[in-house]
């Protein structure tokens, strides 16, 4: 709640540890002024209870944060910048460039904020309450996509906390739909349906909870194909539930469809032989 600047941790306080931001506890300025805007109606002689209780709580919460980084260390952070396009599409910019060869070489991937790219890499859910927060791993699809071959530049946007399906964000604000200004692209997968949709990459991963991963391809002139539950594995994603949480992949080719889902499925055999007649072979991506 303190508006300062934050008091860092440094790795002398805490050897061999990552530096972070310390919880400052709150003034009687900062309490007071919640109290106005959440309409609590606290008393002066309550601020003022309630500012001398806060500083007992800072010891034991450095005594946690330093026993949450020493059982689970931070990863290096990819580097990655918010995004910056005409649809408010990009939740963040990364530049995660797959293996030089294999059956998606060439293939550009835009995902939803909630799947992982990488240990280090930036996750969200189309919340400011999620917005920085790192990956301590990276999703095993994306990690199948980058090795055969896939680039994935863009996380798309999310509604928030992924809790609607009309591709408006509180957050950052609404998610613009390529073919009709006027409208959005549906969501919550709304961002990768978007820069889809616009042709700026081939493929986009999704998670679908109600629909979310569907809808879009609908909003965006695309092909959706939604894995049933346990074909494509959701580790490494920000999900709900694993009764609920599916993997959709989608693109404006089928045949892209079909090669995508099967890698990222790591299937034995081809999961649409018929369609990837063109698209797949034992050399790699035509």
């Amino acid at each position: 709640m303190n508006t300062g600047t934050p008091r860092p941790y440094t790795t002398g306080r805490f050897p061999g540890l990552p530096a972070y931001d310390a919880w400052e506890p709150p003034t009687a300025a900062d309490i007071a002024a919640a109290s106005g805007r959440a309409g609590l109606g606290l008393t002066v002689d309550q601020v003022e209870l309630f500012a001398g209780m806060a500083g007992a709580f800072r010891d034991p919460h450095e005594r946690a944060a330093r026993a949450w980084l020493e059982s689970r260390p931070l990863p290096r952070a990819i580097p990655s910048a918010p995004g910056r396009d005409e649809w408010n599409a990009i939740a963040y910019q990364v530049d995660m460039k797959g293996a030089p060869e294999g059956r998606l070489a060439g293939l550009s991937i835009a995902v939803k904020e909630t799947i992982s790219v990488g240990a280090g890499a930036p996750v969200g859910a189309g919340s400011a309450l999620v917005a920085g927060h790192r990956a301590p791993f990276g999703s095993t699809i994306a990690t199948r996509a980058l090795d055969a071959g896939a680039a994935i530049a863009y996380l798309g946007r999310a509604d928030g906390l992924c809790m609607g399906i009309r591709g408006m964000n509180g957050y950052a604000g609404p998610v613009i739909n390529p073919w009709s200004a006027g409208h959005s692209t549906w969501g919550s997968s709304a961002g990768a349906a978007a820069l889809l949709g616009a042709g700026v990459v081939d493929a986009a991963l999704h998670v679908c909870q109600a629909g979310s991963g569907m809808v879009v391809a609908a909003g965006t002139n695309t092909v959706s194909y939604k894995a049933t539950r346990g074909l494509v594995p959701t580790t490494g994603v920000i999900g709900f539930h694993p009764l609920l949480d599916r993997i959709t992949v989608s693109s404006r080719e089928v045949g892209t469809v079909a090669l995508l889902a099967s890698v990222i499925s790591a299937a034995a055999r081809p999961l649409f032989p018929r369609f990837m007649s063109h698209h797949d072979n034992e050399e790699g991506r035509a």
